[in-house]
């Protein structure tokens, strides 16, 4: 759910708006308004595929202006995950992005698939 204190700029959100996925790389989602809610659908499934979304994880959607928004996931412990993007051991330098290539996406950059074995930043 929006805050209404959010309504007027989504206004002037453009459609789609580009979701920054933890891991870096961009994706754009088209939105509809229904009633106060806002809803993302065409490209959503992909981001859920991407960030291996699980039920009743939370996620938090951080503005950065021009119809750009940070996404950042927290599992059910409210811990947020923590992606990593693999280094190319062979050439010894880290993978590039490439928010073009789904292929390339889903190769290199993963998320570890089962709770017990997820990085996870913690206070201390």
């Amino acid at each position: 759910m929006v805050p209404k204190c959010a309504n007027e700029y989504w206004k002037r959100m453009s459609n789609p708006i580009k979701l920054v996925l933890p891991y870096g790389v961009e994706r754009k989602v088209n939105w509809t308004k229904r009633g106060e809610n806002i809803w993302l659908e065409q490209s959503w499934e992909k981001v859920v595929e991407l960030c291996g979304l699980s039920y009743e994880w939370l996620l938090t959607f951080d503005y950065n202006g021009m119809s750009r928004f940070e996404v950042k996931v927290y599992d059910t412990n409210t811990l947020r995950v923590a992606y990593y993007k693999e280094y190319d051991v062979e050439n010894n330098k880290d993978v590039d992005d490439d928010d073009d290539d789904d292929e390339f996406v889903q190769e290199h950059f993963k998320r570890k698939k089962t709770n017990t074995d997820l990085k996870c930043w913690t206070p201390g």
